[in-house]
């Protein structure tokens, strides 16, 4: 119980880190967004959309699975007092990344034409497509310098880069439109926002990593073979679940480009921007828990290993799900208060893409990075095919049919089958478990705490704003007290997460009354 409450109090602590991280980004990104969003004409705004859509695609073949390698080979070499193998490692990395990526540009700039013309019928975009190419080299950049911050589990370089890249994008994009340039001057404000990131990452690895890892070793050119060989058999599985999860998604907004308007696009679009609210709780935790899952090994620490999973699972289920219950509760008033009718599709999309959370119950981030961790990653490749062979038929029967609706469904079906097999795979291989009667009655408590905020919002005759305070405090207040009374949690949970949390210093303060609340309103 020693080492999983250790692993828990680094977890925490990277979790609130990249927490910090991802709700200053995004506040910024959101303010910029939002902005833009109202200067540019709605269809405009779903142009940009499509214009990124070609980075997005070829992002996916990023890497190779190197990144993934890097999280692995660093959280694993740094616990076993490698630290030799690790500079190794981040050498080799840097150089494949930086040369795949120059390559995956080049053919996202020889293809613009073809992509604009051809796939989305709209030659007028080819030179944006052009110019936005140079995103797919940085974005590689970028991406290798946070593999190697989550590997040395120092989120906070992490939330650094994402926060930089997040205040430059959503200042100079929306400042960009403002004076004129349109779309053009959008698609820019991304293009220096990552460059700055990919520049300030790539210092921070350099300078206060690699450069400080005080080890000889060979010559670049006797292990660089050795290492990428290494690196590409452990991360090829996972690159190519990556692309093939990546394709599936661009495959679907291929089909969004050809069969659905740039009004439903941008209304689309809006939801997707929403669901960040989300993403604050479940990107961090999806994220610390690699590195460690990666730590231990099923032979060495079956014990902990076990603890570990049971615990992410039920404190995942804790924070995540009653935020996905109240978006999908408050939809409405969220985008409207913000938007009026502008977007008046957006609010059942976002319910709709918000139910994808509430998969979490069955380890819909636990699942996932114990595989990896493990190092099974063909198990990872196989559950992705399950889950491609099921969504890509899907879209094509419900996206012409339905358009952004039918979109979302197929998402929402694709996923689960592979969910249902890894949560069978990893109980059998690893003897792991969920706590299902905890789970049910979290979801229960969500539930009953996200349908008294619907009717709230529902009775109420207030500005937007209003209500959704209203609602937002119903939920809260339904949500603390009915998962305590149902026993979801119970007095060692508590104790385990004050624990946990203590690693936090000054933030703790903020978590500490909340808990010491939900222990008061314990049944004795």
């Amino acid at each position: 119980m020693g080492s999983a409450i250790d692993i828990a109090k680094v977890s925490a602590k990277g979790s609130v880190a990249l927490t910090l991280g991802m709700v200053v980004s995004n506040l910024v990104m959101a303010l910029g967004t939002l902005l833009m969003a109202s200067l540019l004409p709605t269809e405009d705004y779903g142009l940009y959309a499509v214009v990124l859509i070609p980075n997005a695609f070829f992002n996916i073949f990023q890497g190779l699975g190197i990144n993934s390698a890097i999280i692995k080979y660093t959280a694993q070499y740094r616990s076993e007092g490698r630290h030799s193998e690790i500079k190794k490692i981040l050498a080799c990395g840097i150089l494949f990344t930086i040369a795949l990526g120059i390559v995956l540009s080049l053919i996202c700039f020889a293809s613009a034409g073809f992509i604009a013309t051809s796939l989305f019928h709209r030659p007028q975009i080819k030179g944006l497509i052009e110019i936005a190419s140079i995103v797919i080299l940085l974005s590689a950049v970028v991406n290798f310098s946070q593999s190697v911050f989550v590997g040395f589990e120092r989120m906070e370089f992490y939330s650094l880069t994402m926060t930089a890249q997040s205040v430059l994008r959503g200042v100079l994009s929306p400042l960009l439109v403002f004076l004129g340039y349109g779309v053009f001057g959008a698609v820019v404000g991304v293009i220096v926002s990552s460059m700055a990131a990919a520049v300030f990452g790539l210092a921070l690895v350099i300078l206060h990593f690699y450069r400080k890892i005080e080890v000889q070793t060979d010559s670049l050119t006797q292990y660089f073979g050795e290492k990428i060989s290494l690196m590409l058999r452990y991360g090829l599985p996972v690159s190519a679940s990556m692309i093939l999860q990546g394709f599936r998604t661009q495959f679907y907004n291929f089909l969004m480009a050809a069969y659905c308007s740039d009004e439903a696009i941008a209304n689309y679009q809006m939801a997707l921007n929403f669901t960040v609210l989300i993403s604050f709780f479940v990107f961090p935790i999806a994220t610390v828990l690699f590195p460690a899952f990666s730590k231990l090994s099923f032979e060495r620490d079956e014990a902990t290993l076990r603890t570990v999973f049971r615990f992410s699972v039920k404190y995942s289920m804790l924070v995540v799900l009653p935020v996905a219950v109240v978006v999908m509760a408050l939809s409405k008033p969220m985008v409207y208060a913000l938007f009026g009718g502008k977007f008046e599709d957006a609010p059942l999309y976002l319910s709709l893409l918000a139910v994808n959370n509430l998969y979490i119950g069955m380890g819909s981030l636990s699942v996932p990075n114990i595989i990896k961790g493990q190092g099974r990653t063909d198990i990872t490749l196989k559950l992705t095919l399950l889950s491609l062979s099921v969504g890509i038929p899907l879209s094509l029967v419900l996206v012409p049919s339905f358009g952004i609706i039918g979109l979302i469904i197929a998402t929402l079906l694709s996923g689960f089958p592979g969910l249902a097999v890894g949560l069978w795979w990893v109980r059998r291989n690893f003897k792991v478990s969920i706590d299902g009667e905890a789970g049910m009655k979290i979801y229960a408590a969500s539930g009953l705490s996200g349908l008294l905020a619907y009717l709230t919002a529902r009775s109420l005759a207030l500005s937007y704003w209003l209500v959704l305070i209203f609602g937002g405090v119903v939920f809260l207040v339904t949500y603390v007290v009915s998962v305590v009374l149902l026993r979801a949690i119970d007095s060692g949970d508590l104790k385990n997460l004050k624990e946990a949390l203590s690693s936090l210093g000054p933030l703790y303060r903020l978590v500490e009354a909340p808990l010491n609340f939900m222990e008061r309103l314990l049944p004795s």
